[in-house]
């Protein structure tokens, strides 16, 4: 499926965002995400 925003790299960006924000930041406001790392 094409994105309908040609611009955007989501891998790239993504990336970039989790950077910028942290894993700390991104386990507490996502708990399944959390609960996946925890799991691994």
């Amino acid at each position: 499926m094409a994105s309908p925003y040609p611009a955007y790299d989501q891998p790239l960006y993504g990336s970039l965002g989790a950077l910028e924000i942290g894993l700390a930041t991104i386990r507490t406001e996502c708990r399944r995400f959390d609960a996946w790392l925890q799991r691994l």
